[in-house]
Order: C-alpha cells, then structure tokens, then sequence
C-alpha cells in the first residue's frame, strides 16, 4: 500500500474517519503517525465563556470521584460478601474441620481479615465522600449536582448508608495498616502494604490540584 500517496488525501478526511485512525495509531504506538493525522486535521474556531475551562475541569474531576468511589464500592462488596460467607458457614462443616487439625481456627482467621478489609474501603469510601464534600463546599458548589443523575450514582449511595457504619476510627484504620504490611520477598527492609487511609482535607486539597491540572488542558 502507497501510504505517501494515502497521507497526502489527510486533510480531506472527515472527523469520523479521522478519529479512527488516530486512536488506532495511537494503540500500535505509531506517535509519528499521530501526530500527522491530528496536524493535518483542518481547524475550527470556537468562542466560549470564560469560565469553560473551569467548567470542564470541574465535570472531568466529578467524573474522577465517580468512578473512584465505584472502584471502592466494588471492593467493599466484594470483600464484605467473603466475610459473610467466612461467618455463616453450617457449624457442622466447621465442626468437621476443626477435627481435622485446627481447621476452624484457619477459618476464623479468614473471618476476621476479610472483616478488616471490608472495614478498610469502607473507610477509605466515607473519607473521599467526605473529601469531595470539603472541596465543592470550598468552591461554594452543591456536592451532588452533578453527580446524583450519573448511572452509579444509586450503588454510591446504597453502599454510603453500609460504609459509614462499619469505618475504622483513624486509629484502627492505622493498625490495619501496619498489619497488613508484610516484607517483600528477597530484601526485608521494604516492605508491601495497603494504602493509607486518607483524610478529608487530604482529598480536599488533592482534588484542587488535579483541578488545576485538569485546566491546563483546557
């Protein structure tokens, strides 16, 4: 195929063919090809309001807390259906098990792990509602409007009423940490371990950050 001949036809391409063929350039890792389709677009010029940007920037970082929070939700849920099934299990299997050399308290020891993470992004949950309510209250902005018509917005606040009345205290949730933390493997001075579980006013602040970040680009 004669792609100098193709390459010459770029600006008559239509938005839909172009698009196309950035993003498929762009997931073979062909930058040079590109940044081609995408200088060879024709341009247009648009007036918009001097509060765009912070608009837009605004709507992406509630996109962000969106998706964070389900990411969270689904943690939550999912751990709490393991600790429900470590904790209702038929007392005759357990009893079974634990004549089998002290297989009950294995399981019992899941239990309460699977308890702790659960706890865990509960916590975490509640700490980024809590720090996004800081950050829109700074910018005198309702917290939910433009987030109570998303869809996920009802598992958000189902999972809400759940996370609050099993978080950690700050304290807990920095016991959790610490046993949580186990050596890697090879090299004993690092160590692996959960994230820590953040304050409110640290998301608050973080998000003017990456608000800030998010204007650049507009």
């Amino acid at each position: 195929m004669n792609t100098k001949y193709l390459a010459k036809l770029y600006d008559q391409l239509t938005p839909r063919e172009r698009l196309p063929l950035i993003m498929a350039a762009g997931a073979r890792g062909d930058q040079s090809e590109q940044k081609h389709l995408s200088a060879s677009a024709p341009k247009e010029t648009y007036e918009v309001p001097n509060y765009y940007g912070l608009a837009k920037a605004l709507k992406e970082a509630g996109y962000f807390h969106l998706l964070t929070l389900l990411d969270l939700a689904a943690n939550f849920w999912q751990w709490w259906g393991l600790w429900m099934s470590y904790g209702l299990r038929d007392p005759s299997e357990t009893a079974t098990k634990k004549r089998r050399g002290g297989q009950k308290r294995s399981l019992q020891t899941l239990e309460r792990r699977a308890g702790g993470i659960v706890r865990y992004y509960a916590s975490r949950f509640v700490a980024h509602v809590e720090g996004w309510k800081q950050f829109c209250s700074e910018l005198q902005i309702d917290p939910e409007a433009q987030l109570n018509f998303m869809i996920g917005w009802e598992t958000i606040r189902r999972t809400e009423e759940s996370a609050r009345n099993l978080a950690f205290t700050d304290e807990e949730a920095a016991l959790f940490v610490h046993f949580e933390s186990v050596a890697v493997e090879g090299d004993a001075s690092l160590q692996k371990r959960p994230a820590p579980v953040e304050t409110a006013e640290e998301l608050a602040e973080s998000w003017h950050v990456l608000l800030d970040k998010f204007m650049e680009g507009y």
